[in-house]
């Protein structure tokens, strides 16, 4: 029946044609050359009454002679006799002028392909089914505000020189526009941007999968039911997410941004993809919502990027991206892990105040500046093989807060590491071969775990206050000019190879305090144990410091090398710390003389010893000695028990009280009163010594 229906339509198109070519075809000529065919909409609306579908090239073999009005179009939208097809088709037309439909009412699904429109498409507020058009050219602008599409509206792989206007469209299903190049970069009259998309509505996806966009792009306050497609796209110019909603996924792999672009308080209900995506102008994610994965790994981003108070309800990936402008991430949460392995900075990353369960910045380059003050970490955070390059600040993590281990491991940052008023679970600094800190600071850092810091040379190191709950380990660790650990609580203090700066102006070990301590690979013996009492006396004077390692010995069953340390702090304690020559200075040099100061009770017994064998010298010869008794039962003299009777007044031996030199031996005479003095003096320091009151 079509067949017999068609046969005098192409009769008489066919007399139509014949009529019209009076002079030569031209091949190809330029649209705004043509002259509309009317057999070519004559052919248009038959077949469109026959079947919805109009397919040019099948009854017209030039270009030329496809050629409609856009007016024509118009009118076939409004044609009653049309009103009750389910689909309008046009297939390789090219259309003369404008369409204007604006308002119209259009109950079937209309469809374009490989049509070419010399003038713009108007169809604001229009309602219709759906609008579909592939493999087309528009030269005008396409202007559709606020239409309403009850269905897809498809402008795919299509041509749009001029402005493309969709402000406050409404689209029931899906906008497809992939692989369509979008030229237009003028405002058109009465609009905003170019490519304007601000307030749409999709009911499903949009997909944009190759599309170039040449004009500012403007997506502020977009919803999209379902997925947006945006993967290898081209935004030549500033684009704007601003406050765009998208209930599913969204997917900008590889899309390329060569201008500023904002997402700002962007909603993504499930992931946003922006792996390899290339940022040539500043990004801007502030405030963004992921409600599972946002995944930017491979990216590049060569302004500024911003993700400050961003929220990610699971995962943000930026593995193997690179930031080479300022990166700010202050304020930002991420319910787990926060990845950035392998991720290049080559200007500022401020991480502020960001709430994230792992940071992760394993093998991460830091060539410029980094703040990480007040950041949370519920677990881990990594910085294991990472270097940080930047010669002009350390790197600096200030009053954070992670639960898990913070790992240093084979990190090199030559400027060294401020660490300073944080809590951490474990504090690991493993250095790495040959690799030097300018500083390592931590002071006033709380670890409720253990604390390692292992084949690390720096020139200063840092940990006033420092709170250690379990174990602290310091091996092959150097410090060249300064260490301070005053005030600091190691717990249980592990010592391996440890140098230290010979001045103690500049090593502090005032105040610090520990549990127990134990040797790297050593046992406590006379040389280790030497070691420890070294490490103090080479240190700032500290009497806690020496109080705390006597303790210690003690405690281990090594009360004589406890007595050394003693002996050692108050030898320091009148070196450098009593005034020279003063009443304190005086009795603590009486003490060490005579005592070693209450530690060494030999030097009391050696010193009356001496004291004896001087009386005994003095009172050697009977025959200078008188006797005071006159009875007959005259004692024998000994000059040695008569020098120890004199020096011990309270042991009667019943010698001293008999004799006595004799008159004219004034010196022996005034001796033996210096030699009672010295017996009173010497033997209750000898006695009170030896049994502890002395010290």
């Amino acid at each position: 029946m079509k067949k017999l229906f068609h046969l005098p339509i192409s009769v008489v198109t066919a007399l139509l044609i014949a009529g019209m070519q009076t002079s030569p075809a031209k091949a190809s000529p330029k649209p705004q050359e043509l002259t509309y065919n009317p057999a070519a909409e004559e052919y248009i609306r038959n077949e469109l009454l026959a079947d919805g579908e109009a397919n040019l090239d099948l009854a017209f073999e030039n270009e030329d002679q496809r050629v409609v009005r856009g007016e024509f179009i118009v009118e076939l939208f409004k044609d009653p006799a049309l009103q009750e097809i389910p689909f309008f088709k046009i297939h390789d037309a090219a259309i003369l002028g404008d369409i204007k439909a604006n308002g119209l009412s259009i109950p079937f699904d209309i469809e374009f392909q490989n049509c070419k429109f010399a003038g713009r498409i108007e169809m604001e507020r229009a309602k219709i089914q759906s609008f579909n058009m592939y493999n087309s050219t528009v030269t005008g602008a396409v202007r559709m505000n606020r239409i309403v599409i009850n269905e897809d509206l498809a402008l795919y792989e299509s041509t749009y020189e001029g402005a493309v206007v969709l402000f406050d469209a409404t689209i029931g299903s899906n906008f497809f526009a992939a692989r369509s190049h979008f030229n237009g970069t003028e405002v058109d009259e009465g609009t905003s941007y170019p490519f304007e998309l601000w307030l749409i509505k999709v009911g499903q996806s949009a997909e944009f999968r190759g599309a170039t966009i040449k004009g500012t792009a403007m997506f502020e306050n977009a919803e999209f039911g379902v997925d947006v497609f945006f993967e290898n796209s081209v935004f030549e110019k500033p684009v704007n997410f601003k406050n765009f909603k998208v209930g599913n996924f969204a997917y900008f792999e590889g899309t390329i941004f060569n201008d500023k672009t904002d997402f700002e308080s962007g909603t993504v209900e499930r992931d946003a993809h922006f792996a390899k995506a290339l940022f040539n102008g500043n990004a801007n994610f502030k405030s963004i919502k992921v409600g599972n994965l946002a995944d930017f790994q491979g990216a590049v981003f060569n302004g500024d990027a911003i993700f400050e108070s961003g929220i990610v309800e699971r995962d943000a990936y930026f593995s193997n991206a690179a930031f080479n402008g300022d990166a700010y991430f202050d304020y930002f949460t991420s319910g787990r892990f926060m990845d950035f392995v392998g991720t290049t900075f080559n200007k500022k990353i401020s991480f502020t105040y960001t709430v994230v369960g792992w940071p992760y910045f394993k093998d991460a380059i830091f060539n410029g500046g980094v703040d990480f003050e007040g950041m949370q970490a519920s677990n881990d955070f990594d910085l294991t093989g990472a270097a940080y390059n930047y010669s002009k600040e350390p790197f600096t993590v200030y009053l954070a807060s992670v639960d898990g281990r913070v790992l240093f491991e084979g990190f090199t940052a030559p400027a060294g590491l401020s660490l300073e008023h944080n809590h951490f679970g474990d504090l690991e600094i493993i250095g790495q071969e040959n690799q030097q800190y300018k500083i390592i600071d931590m002071t006033a850092t709380k670890i409720d775990g253990d604390m390692i810091v292992q084949s690390v040379e720096t020139f200063e190191f840092l940990a006033e206050g420092v709170t250690v709950a379990d174990s602290t380990i310091f091996d092959n660790v150097s410090v060249a000019t300064k260490l301070d650990m005053s005030n600091a609580s190691i717990g249980f203090f592990t010592i391996g190879q440890f140098a230290w700066p010979n001045n103690p102006d500049s090593f502090n070990l005032l105040g610090m305090t520990y549990n127990d301590i134990g040797l790297v690979d050593d046992e406590l013996d006379d040389k280790t144990w030497a070691v420890l009492l070294k490490m103090i006396e080479q240190s700032t004077y500290s009497p806690q410091a020496y109080r705390t390692l006597e303790q210690f010995l003690t405690e281990k069953g090594h009360p004589d090398w406890a007595a050394d340390v003693e002996f050692s702090r108050k030898h320091r304690e009148r070196d450098q710390i009593l005034t020279r020559y003063s009443g304190p200075w005086f009795w603590s040099s009486f003490l060490w003389l005579f005592s070693g100061y209450g530690q060494r009770p030999q030097f009391a017994f050696g010193w009356s010893a001496l004291v004896i064998i001087i009386g005994t010298i003095v009172f050697r010869r009977e025959e200078d000695m008188v006797i005071l008794d006159d009875s007959d039962a005259k004692p024998p003299y000994n000059p040695v028990l008569y020098s120890f009777a004199l020096f011990l007044p309270y042991i009667d031996l019943e010698i001293a009280s008999k004799w006595d030199p004799k008159p004219d031996r004034k010196f022996a005479g005034l001796y033996k009163h210096i030699h009672r003095l010295l017996g009173w003096i010497l033997m209750p320091i000898a006695l009170l010594t030896f049994g502890g009151i002395i010290g």
